[in-house]
């Protein structure tokens, strides 16, 4: 059974439900494909001789970014026989799940359905595993929990609480499931309408929340009922700073001075090396996209905008060699 074969057996009827599914979905899962469309991800190695123009002194640790590989989002979708010889088989994937839903306080009461799925855009493969009202997803090689939904609370309800409330009842949801400590602290709490909340209790390095290293909770903030939970857990190589602030924004302003840009702001943070400019430089093949490596840094995050935009870019300045290895923009 395909996963959308097997989609359209347990999603109930309603465009209230799926309109908010995909919108939890897009905010919960750094792989959806909504999100992806609305960043177009590319990036390009910068060259050396925009470090010396730049007054940039030399940098240690070599060129990170590297030339990105193309594939086919559709035919790289499909679950071949060698995706499921490197799977944990179905019966462990099961047995793992139903154990996940015990921790969690759920009444399984039989797995009714469970498939491989898997995210070619940076050959990711996991195992949902289904009650019909909750899934869970894991890992397909190693059974590390990814994410958790209740599909039956998607729709939220008309409750309204203020957002003193909210974060009580986040605070409290993420110590009991064990996350609220030292290495997880609030960072982000969103209100995404009928009744549902959004938190990120994520780790810190200096005064930068890693987004890469988070819980993410979707909840009922008047029930404080878990609807969603979600975790990122990507290797991070906390690289050091030998790139200045003035350095990163000379770099990004040397690169593009044909654009007129302004300087919004340059500030520390933490981003996964992306395709936003190399994309936009060098097309990938048509119908194919570039394929990302999961490496996480330390960047500087130069804001720029143009006159007569409506919208700021962003470039990923790598907070050790210098590279611009990713982008992003928003209105």
């Amino acid at each position: 059974m395909t996963y959308n074969e097997f989609n359209s057996k347990i999603t109930p009827d309603g465009g209230l439900y799926q309109k908010t599914l995909e919108a939890v979905r897009d905010g919960l899962t750094q792989n959806a494909a909504a999100a992806k469309k609305r960043r177009r991800i590319w990036v390009t190695a910068i060259a050396a001789a925009a470090l010396i123009a730049s007054g940039a002194a030399a940098v240690t640790g070599g060129y990170i970014f590297k030339k990105p590989q193309a594939y086919d989002p559709e035919t790289e979708s499909e679950i071949t026989q060698s995706d499921v010889d490197i799977a944990l088989t179905e019966d462990k994937a099961r047995e793992i799940g139903k154990k996940t839903l015990e921790k969690l306080g759920v009444e399984t009461k039989g797995l009714e359905k469970s498939f491989l799925e898997k995210f070619p855009q940076d050959g990711k493969i996991v195992w949902n595993i289904d009650t019909g009202s909750v899934q869970v997803t894991i890992d397909a090689k190693t059974g590390a929990f990814i994410s958790y939904t209740d599909k039956s609370g998607l729709c939220g309800d008309d409750s309204s609480v203020d957002e003193s409330e909210a974060r009580e009842a986040a605070d409290k949801l993420c110590a009991e499931l064990g996350y609220k400590d030292k290495d997880y602290m609030p960072s982000a709490l969103e209100n995404i309408g009928n009744g549902l909340w959004r938190a990120d209790f994520c780790q810190k390095y200096g005064e930068v929340f890693n987004p890469y290293q988070c819980v993410r909770i979707t909840f009922n903030a008047s029930t404080q009922k878990l609807v969603m939970l979600r975790l990122f857990d990507y290797e991070f190589e906390n690289n050091p700073y030998e790139i200045t602030k003035e350095q990163a924004e000379s770099i990004v302003l040397g690169r593009y001075a044909d654009r007129g840009y302004k300087t919004v702001s340059v500030k520390k943070d933490i981003r996964e090396i992306n395709y936003y400019l190399y994309q936009s430089e060098n097309p990938s093949p048509e119908g194919q996209e570039y394929r990302g490596d999961g490496t996480v840094r330390n960047i500087w995050l130069v804001e720029m905008k143009a006159d007569g935009q409506d919208f700021s870019e962003f470039f990923y300045v790598d907070g050790t060699t210098g590279e611009l290895i990713g982008g992003d923009m928003t209105k």
